[in-house]
């Protein structure tokens, strides 16, 4: 085990959280918004028009 979270509390109470690197193939999953973008580290941007939520 590398220590990495699998699951985890969702933001929303009826969703379950699954880290997506957990699947090792493909799946039909696309990203719906993106979450703690206030802890994100200055070098990274999300230019995808995504919504952006900083619980």
């Amino acid at each position: 085990m590398c220590g990495s979270n699998l699951l985890w509390d969702p933001v929303f109470p009826d969703w379950t959280a699954i880290a997506m690197g957990a699947f090792d193939e493909a799946t039909d999953v696309t990203l719906g918004l993106h979450v703690f973008v206030g802890e994100k580290g200055g070098y990274y941007e999300l230019p995808d028009g995504l919504p952006q939520n900083d619980p």
